[in-house]
């Protein structure tokens, strides 16, 4: 980048892309939950299960593998 315009244009692409991507994310967390029949705990959690060995699951989804917590 080599001008002002040409950083915020960047700058808006980025928030815009980050806007979509917890839309999406949220989008997938209700899926899952309505799929497996889980629960969202709380913070940290997406995605709360409980099989039948009474033994609970919990996953984190992403949407990308290149996410900020995609080491969790």
């Amino acid at each position: 980048m080599e001008t002002i315009e040409e950083w915020a244009d960047q700058v808006l692409a980025d928030k815009e892309t980050s806007a979509i991507e917890a839309h999406i994310v949220t989008w997938l967390e209700e899926v899952a939950r309505l799929v497996s029949g889980g629960i969202k705990p709380g913070s940290g959690v997406d995605l709360q299960i409980t099989d039948s060995d009474g033994v609970v699951q919990l996953y984190a989804i992403q949407s990308a593998p290149n996410t900020k917590n995609a080491g969790c």
